[in-house]
């Protein structure tokens, strides 16, 4: 049997004379692996769950980009068609939707209004008018929904300028 005894900071055995901070430091250095094991283990499991949520996002953005530029040819057909008027809400475009349903990814029209915001309060004049004041796109009727939503070429906003 070894007889310990403690001293101050150091505990005094037959054998050896060992600091306690020297103990606590191995203590801790042993468990350190199993701790940084713990953690990897964590963010494996975390890490396809981000990917895919990103991944998804990513997705969604790029359909939305189609969707945006779709939308603005809606409004545009719709405005030919109705003297340059701005359409009132969804229920105006729908018939428009259904002409180009391709445009659209295969999705329903429900789930594509779900998809973008229109601005319905718009006035064509004043779009007219700030376009007037300058020389790049200084209005937003058309917008994704999603966190990352990208455009082709000028964007929808564009393709309505061009049209006025």
């Amino acid at each position: 049997m070894i007889n310990r005894q403690i001293k101050g900071n150091l505990i005094m055995s037959d054998d050896a004379v060992e600091p306690i901070e020297h103990r606590a430091h191995n203590s801790t250095t042993r468990r350190l692996p199993y701790i940084l094991g713990i953690v990897a283990l964590i963010l494996l499991g975390i890490a396809p769950i981000v990917i895919i949520w990103f991944v998804q996002l990513l997705d969604a953005g790029i359909n939305d980009a189609y969707a945006k530029e779709g939308t603005a040819e809606m409004l545009i057909s719709y405005m030919q068609d109705h003297n340059s008027n701005w359409p009132k809400n969804w229920d105006d475009l729908q018939p428009y939707f259904h002409r180009t349903n391709a445009r659209f990814c295969g999705w329903s029209y429900e789930y594509y209004q779900s998809r973008i915001n229109i601005d319905f309060q718009v006035d064509p004049q004043k779009l007219i008018d700030l376009i007037h004041q300058s020389d790049s796109t200084t209005f937003n009727v058309i917008q994704g929904k999603s966190l990352i939503s990208g455009q082709h070429s000028d964007g929808p906003n564009m393709q309505l300028r061009r049209y006025f």
